[in-house]
């Protein structure tokens, strides 16, 4: 139930990420605000201190890093898995090469 839930929210995350003119699909909110933080916009820092300190956000109980860092690497782990589904050779068999 934890694990639909997660997916829930994730596409929830993503729809918003949609809605807006410069959002990407595959960032997460999250992200954006630990991206922006890490290049000094305010609304990025004060986006990464809300999140690592609102319920059910806060701190990565087990690492103890902030949630924005942790989504950040998760973002990058879900693109990385979709790459290496995608570049399964049957899946380039499949669609031939690229013009």
């Amino acid at each position: 139930m934890t694990a639909y839930l997660l997916r829930l929210a994730i596409g929830f995350d993503a729809f918003v990420q949609a809605f807006f003119h410069y959002g990407t699909l595959g960032v997460t909110i999250s992200s954006r605000c630990g991206t922006a933080a890490a290049h000094g916009h305010r609304w990025g820092l004060v986006g990464w201190y809300l999140l690592d300190r609102c319920w059910p956000f806060r701190k990565d109980p087990v690492t103890g890093r902030s949630h924005c860092a942790s989504a950040i690497d998760n973002d990058i782990k879900r693109a990385r898995a979709a790459i290496a589904e995608l570049e399964d050779p049957v899946v380039q068999t499949y669609i031939g090469p690229a013009p």
